[in-house]
């Protein structure tokens, strides 16, 4: 009996994504842990810059684009590193 992913997906296809997916995941597995540790380690120091850029003021565009730049990196680090040195 087919599978129900068989239906969907031919089966040329499907063997290019298995393959695709074999090549991938080393690659993605040796970046994985560095790039944790990094966003790890800045989501603890972005906040620091934060309150160095607030005490700057936000009274330019420049300086409240930077602001706003800044917390969705912070975001975005909190996001990627989450994981680190988790069991």
């Amino acid at each position: 009996m087919l599978s129900k992913s068989s239906l969907l997906v031919p089966g040329p296809v499907a063997r290019f994504g298995r393959e695709v997916d074999a090549l991938v995941s080393p690659v993605l597995r040796t970046v994985k842990t560095p790039l944790q540790v990094v966003s790890f380690w800045g989501a603890i120091g972005l906040p620091f810059v934060l309150v160095g850029v607030l005490a700057n003021g936000l009274e330019s565009t420049g300086a409240a684009l930077s602001f706003v730049a800044l917390v969705v990196l912070n975001l975005l680090a909190l996001y990627v590193g989450h994981g680190h040195k988790q069991p």
